[in-house]
Formats: structure tokens, sequence, C-alpha cells
């Protein structure tokens, strides 16, 4: 009976299949050594075996790992590696048994609905399967994948140490993750659950018949996991870009902002574009916002002391610069390129808002944000604007979350910010900006503009100069910290540009800086409510004719009849339900309806705030057999009301 070869001479063997073929190789010497270096570091073959094999362990401690790839021609290359796959399938399959109750302590199991997942920490992979019962009450075991070649050994949550924040990428908190594959090798990544899952498909790692979306699932049960068995632990990162008070030490703290020493010449050039932008713009706003905009990066500063921030809102007429040019203006100050801070209407909702919010301290511009007159986006802004964090909340695994404050955002919108809501202080927590017709530029203004200040072009842009005024202020507060943190003049504004004009000895005329827009009485914002609501229904009635076709009662026109009065057409307009919102009774009465609220979308008016305004009658009537509320008006008082004010205008 022919004996069986030990475990040692069997490894021997397939040790030799390999090396053999390069015994008459040119370079001999160091293929070996690189050989059996590369098969020490991938399959860990014990010390004293690899030694009966001819391999001198200490001599290739010695010696720099190889490219084998490097030595070697391409068919070498290939026979290389199918004899390695032998050894590969034979050393980690026939001697599973032997290895088997080493390996179960090295096994850990999580279990989640129908999706059991399998950690070994001994061969490093995690592998997933789907558990099924049986009519007999049995559960088991199919679709058996490995997903992961790795295993992760270190999982840390990454926390802001200034504001002692978990760090949040769109509401996602961050991690900080070492895995650990079977080579020895091991590789760290950063981020969210998604970005960490990318990495390993980028650099290798993932099953070959791998989802991603299952992927991320399985890494986000393996964080769960960790979670509930204290096995995760907080490690600091750096804060987000910005100006903060560390709270240990009161020691003022900037990230990743570098201004230059600024010179005399750079200040002027920066005071010199402010003056050529009020031949183009009102210069109050431009003073309101140049002000906002030097204090607007310390408002975290000011809250971490006790103080409150504040919000920029530019509402009024579309073509007027509210985004591009005015909105930006602070972003210019210090250094930004706009187009990077300037988010548009897919900013919606208070999750997005708060991230928004987390990013930085210095000033970004969300543009129509469609939600900011509702009732949950006033307590955010309340939150944000006198607290540290704009909203908290438990995530899945009942851990409490908080979003820090940290941006003073500039909102541009077409649409009035809502002066209905209930709590006063809303309006307060923001600086108001109101532009009307007469801002929008004519074509020529317009074309001037764009020669003289060239933003379109990145290189030549003249608002970048406005850096230096952001540079200067920066050198000023180092000095000065205090100085704004109850200043709701902006007095400290006012005397650091002051002093800027001194240091320069240019006479350049800063004096317009000072000024302000009148504070509106409620009274104000009522006639203003007013009177855009009238110039709305006006535009939306008037067609812009002096000759109007007329309708019989069917709805058919008469090519031969026509009409010259306004009501007449309105009426018409009205039969062939061309104005949806507008119902003629029997009486001759105008019923408004609340339909009305999608043409009025931008004024954000209710039925009852416009019977408030105009003092008509907000009650219900029977329309079209349907028990329905509106605003009843006689119809001349109607015509008169809209139209008059239109042609006074």
């Amino acid at each position: 009976m022919k004996k069986r070869r030990t475990e040692t001479e069997q490894i021997i063997e397939k040790i030799n299949d390999i090396i053999i073929p390069f015994q008459n190789h040119k370079n001999k010497k160091e293929i070996l050594k690189a050989i059996q270096e590369d098969l020490i570091q991938q399959y860990k073959i014990p010390e004293n075996i690899l030694q009966k094999a001819g391999i001198n362990i200490e001599e290739l401690q010695n010696i720099k790992n190889q490219n084998i790839n490097k030595l070697l021609n391409p068919q070498q290359q290939i026979d290389y590696e199918i004899r390695k796959t032998v050894l590969n399938t034979w050393y980690g399959n026939d001697t599973k048994i032997q290895t088997e109750k080493n390996e179960k302590k090295h096994i850990k199991t999580i279990i989640h609905s129908s999706n059991k997942i399998k950690i070994d920490t001994y061969n490093h992979y995690i592998e997933t399967s789907t558990l099924k019962t049986t009519l007999k009450g049995e559960i088991i075991e199919s679709n058996e994948n490995i997903i992961i070649t790795a295993t992760p050994t270190i999982i840390n949550e990454i926390q802001n140490n200034i504001t002692n924040n978990i760090t949040h990428k769109d509401n996602i908190p961050t991690y900080e993750i070492t895995w650990k594959y079977n080579s020895g090798r091991e590789l760290k990544t950063t981020g969210t659950i998604k970005e960490i899952a990318n990495t390993l498909n980028e650099i290798g790692g993932v099953g070959q018949y791998t989802n991603k979306n299952h992927l991320q699932n399985v890494i986000g049960l393996i964080i769960d996991e960790a979670i509930k068995n204290n096995e995760i632990t907080t490690i600091t990162s750096p804060p987000e870009k910005g100006f903060y008070i560390n709270p240990d030490t009161n020691e003022f703290i900037n990230v990743d902002y570098t201004p230059e020493k600024p010179t005399k010449h750079n200040i002027h050039i920066a005071l010199n574009t402010l003056n050529q932008l009020i031949e183009y713009f009102d210069r109050t706003i431009i003073a309101e916002i140049v002000r906002w905009g030097l204090k607007s990066p310390y408002y975290y500063m000011i809250k971490q002391n006790g103080g409150e921030g504040q919000f920029l809102y530019i509402e009024g007429e579309p073509n007027t610069g509210k985004s591009k040019i005015l909105g930006a203006i602070p972003l210019y100050i210090w250094d930004i390129e706009p187009s990077t801070y300037t988010y548009g209407g897919a900013t919606r909702s208070m999750a997005q808002l708060s991230e928004v919010m987390s990013r930085t301290t210095f000033p970004q511009i969300i543009d129509d944000f469609a939600s900011i007159n509702t009732i949950s986006t006033n307590s955010l802004i309340k939150s944000a604007a006198i607290g540290l964090q704009s909203r908290s909340k438990y995530d899945n695994n009942n851990n409490f979350k908080e979003y820090p404050a940290l941006s003073p955002i500039i909102f541009t919108s077409n649409n009035q910010l809502n002066r209905d809501i209930e709590d006063a202080a809303h309006l307060r927590r923001f600086r108001q900006l109101h532009l009307h017709k007469k801002d929008i530029p004519t074509q020529e203004k317009q074309e001037k503009f764009n020669k003289t200040f060239h933003v379109m072009n990145k290189k030549e842009n003249k608002l970048k100069n406005l850096r230096y005024l952001g540079h200067a202020f920066y050198y000023y507060m180092k000095e000065n910290l205090t100085c704004i943190q109850y200043d709701p003049k902006d007095e400290a504004i006012i005397k650091f540009i002051y002093t800027l004009r001194e240091k320069t000895h240019y006479n350049l005329p800063v004096e317009w800086l000072e000024e302000t827009t009148e504070k509106e009485t409620l009274q104000d914002m009522e006639e203003t409510m007013k009177e855009n609501l009238l110039n709305k229904l006006a535009e939306i009635l008037h067609t812009g004719n002096n000759t109007y076709i007329r309708y019989d009662d069917k709805g058919l026109h008469d090519e031969d009849a026509h009409i010259t009065t306004l009501e007449d057409q309105i009426d018409a307009r009205i039969r062939t339900r061309e104005i949806p919102w507008l119902y003629l009774t029997k009486n001759d009465d105008y019923i408004i309806t609340p339909e009305i609220r999608k043409d009025l979308k931008e004024l954000n008016m209710t039925l009852p705030k416009i019977a408030e305004l105009l003092n008509w009658k907000y009650t219900a009537h029977r329309i079209r057999g349907k028990l329905r509320k509106g605003v009843r008006i006689e119809k001349q008082e109607f015509i008169k009301t809209i139209f008059n004010s239109y042609i006074d205008e």
C-alpha cells in the first residue's frame, strides 16, 4: 500500500511545481526569491514548511519586494499564474477541515430580515445569503455570494472637533473604515457609506457579481452592528472651511482661508470697484449687501459668543441681477467663486437646507428656495439664526444627530417673503432687500455693465477685485474680534471702511456705504402687497389689445362682430374657461376661486389674504352646482379696482 504523503510533502511538491520551470532562467536568483516572497505574502504558509521547501526566510527579509511580472515574459507570467492557482485551490480548499476549528472562532454573523451576512475574519471575506423557511419549518440558506474579499478591522465615526457634531454629507454621517485582505494588505477608506462602497469597487475587493446597492446595504448593516455592540469609536476631524472660536481656549481659528496682506493699491482697486458698481445698481442696496457680506462669515463666531446670526433675502423682479451679481457680492468679497456655493431650486427640503448650512461658515446662495414661506422653514431659520444647530433628529439606530448652522444663507427669489407668518420674529432673521421694476437695467446699460466688469469671463471678472476688501477686513478683525459681536447698525463695519480709506490716502467716496434701506412698517408691507397683487391681476387680465373678439353664449365667436370693452372681453374669456379662477354669477358679480393661486404663485397669496387686502368678501358660494369658498365682488368694482391701479402706474 502506497504511503500517504504528509501535508508538508504535498505543499513542498506544489511549491516545486511553481519554481522548477524557472530554474534555467537567466535571472534565476532574482525570480526565485521574488516568487518565494510572493508565496509568503499571499498564502501565509507556515515558516517551518517553507524552510523544508528550501525557502530561506531570513534571507528574504533583506530583499526588497520585486514585481515578478517585470522579470517574466507574457507566456511565463501566464504559466506562473496557472501554477499558483493550482496551489491556491489545493492549499485554500483541501486544508479547510484542518483549519475549521480556528475559522469558527473568527466568524461573525448578522441576521437582517431574510438576509444573512457572514464575516470571516480568518480568511478575510464577507459573504451574504438568503434565508428561507421550508414547509416543514426548516431554515435553509441559498444564493451564497462573496460580497467583499476583505473584512473591517477598525470602524470610526468622524466628528468635528470644534462644533462637536458628527460630520455629514447630504445628511449622511461619514466614517473611516480600515479593511484587511487575505494577503495581509490593509486599506483605509473614508466617506459616506456610498463613497466607501465606491472606493472598494474602484480599488478592488468586491465580489464579481456584487450589486452596488447591495454592497452599500451590507456595509451599512455592518456599521449598525458595530454601533449596537459599542465597537465603533468617534474620531475628530478639522471643521469645515470658515472662522470659529475654539470653545476650550477661546482662540480664533481660521480653516482654509488664505488671504493676502492687502496693499494700499489693492484696497484702492476694491473701493473703486464698489464705486463703479453703484453706476449700475441702487447704491443703498449695494451698501446693505457689502456691510452684511463683510460680517457674514463671522456670524457663527457671533453665535458661539451668545449673539445672533442673520440671513440675507433679496426679492423682486426678474432680470435685476439678484443671484448672479447682487447675491454674489459677499462671495466675491471672500474670494469664493459663486458657482461653487450657489444652489438652485432643487434645494427644497429642510434636510437639504440644513446640509447646505453645515458646509462652511462663509455665505452661500440659494436661488428660488421653494419652501421659504412654510412654517417648518420658519422654525429652522429661527434655530439657525440664534443657535449653533439648524436641526436635530434621531437616526435609524436611535442615535441623536445634530446639524451645525454654520453658513448664513443668501436667499434670492422673485417671490416675497411671507409677511403672514404669525411669528413676527421670523422677519427679523433676515436682512430684506427689495428690487422693483425700475431696477431692471435697459439693454444699453446691461451691455455697458458687461463691457466694464466682464462677469462671464472668470479670468477678467472685475468683481473679483472685491476680494481685497475681504482680505483687509480679515486682518482688521484679528485685532478687533469683538467689535461686531453686537452691531445691529453696522457701526463697526462703517468704521472699518473709513479706516481703510484713510490708510490708502485716496479720497474715494465711501459715505454712501452708510446708507440703509428704510425699514417697512406693517402698513407699508400691506400697501406693497396690495400693489403687487393688483398689478399681477391686471397683467393676467389685460390682453394689450383695444379690439376684442365677441363670443356668443355658446362660446363661439362671430367673425363679423367685435367689441371694444374690457368687461365684455373678460366675460367672454370666463365662458370659454380661459380664466379658470373667475366665475360670473347670474347677478353679474365675479367670484374668484382657489384656482387663482396657480397664477399668483410668486406672490404666495391666499384667497383670505386677497379679500383682506382689497376689502372684498370671502364666503361660501355655489359654483356650477358645488358649494365652494371664494372672493365675491361686484363686476364694475372689480374692473375699476384692478384697472384704475394698472392705469395709474
